[in-house]
């Protein structure tokens, strides 16, 4: 039995990378053996980059309106 994923049901013969689904990104897949939710695999300062490139967007589109409505 390979991997397959529990939301899309695609299958494959090796794990797959970085414990996601390629097809739908959920880490919702089982294995050889058991579940793998592997939610815990990006690091710390990623989470942060991410975080701040989010605000950097949503400041802008804001700062974007105002300028056009005021």
């Amino acid at each position: 039995m390979g991997w397959r994923c529990l939301d899309c049901g695609n299958k494959g013969s090796k794990k797959f990378h970085a414990g996601r689904c390629p097809a739908c990104d959920s880490f919702n897949i089982r294995g050889k053996s058991s579940t793998v939710k592997d939610s815990g695999s990006r690091s710390e300062r990623r989470k942060k980059i991410d975080i701040a490139v989010l605000v950097v967007c949503w400041s802008s589109l804001a700062l974007l309106l105002v300028t056009k409505f005021f």
